[in-house]
């Protein structure tokens, strides 16, 4: 695998920890707007098509999986007020 690779793979670790560690604090939530939903669910169909429907060798599919895992992150993201401060 390449550097690429593992960086990329440790950036998505943190951001899904991070981005769940958030969603606990907020103590009121922003209203989010819902047809975003369906936006980054064709996005992330879309990287996983392109990706797989070519051949390639394992660190590309690699890539290919963590790129639609930070797309799907979109759909974790969440806005609102925590006891401390606000997060946008």
């Amino acid at each position: 695998m390449s550097i690429f690779t593992v960086i990329l793979g440790i950036f998505t670790v943190v951001l899904y920890a991070f981005l769940l560690l958030v969603r606990r604090d907020i103590v009121i939530p922003v209203v989010k707007q819902r047809k975003h939903y369906f936006f980054y669910l064709f996005l992330t169909g879309l990287i996983l098509w392109i990706g797989f429907t070519n051949w390639q060798e394992l660190n590309n599919r690699v890539q290919t999986i963590l790129a639609a895992l930070v797309m799907l992150s979109f759909l974790l993201d969440k806005r609102g007020f925590t006891e401390e401060s606000l997060i946008l």
